[in-house]
């Protein structure tokens, strides 16, 4: 399978939808109802992306973006914001988010979001002759 996307949501059919889509564009997709957990998840998957959800019960996600990005070996891990929240649109500029998805979201939109993000990844080197 291709890259690794850990998408965190308290909402089971979101989690099952990007299980079914995901791995169909050639990703390999670990979900996570728990944010609790999300480090340790971080540093057993080494995600190449992660999706999160804003409103998870009692857990922040914006806060938690915030704190993943103020560390140094998760920062550079592009993390999406997936969510029908109005705080979404601060995502970006307030919480360090890479970028945002709103819910519902339509699956291309979804699938070219993440494509974007993983693509800039792909390093090219130089092929023999």
């Amino acid at each position: 399978m291709g890259k690794l996307i850990l998408s965190v949501d308290d909402d089971r059919d979101i989690l099952d939808c990007l299980e079914l889509i995901l791995p169909a564009e050639g990703y390999s997709v670990v979900t996570s109802v728990d944010p609790e957990n999300i480090r340790a998840d971080i540093a057993e998957y080494n995600p190449d992306l992660i999706l999160l959800d804003i409103q998870m019960g009692a857990y922040n996600g914006l806060e938690i973006c915030k704190e993943l990005k103020s560390l140094d070996d998760i920062r550079d891990i592009p993390i999406l914001i997936l969510s029908s929240d109005d705080r979404i649109f601060e995502a970006v500029g307030k919480y360090h988010a890479d970028g945002i998805i709103s819910k519902p979201f339509d699956i291309s939109g979804l699938i070219a979001a993440i494509d974007n993000f993983l693509a800039a990844k792909i390093i090219s080197l130089p092929r023999a002759s």
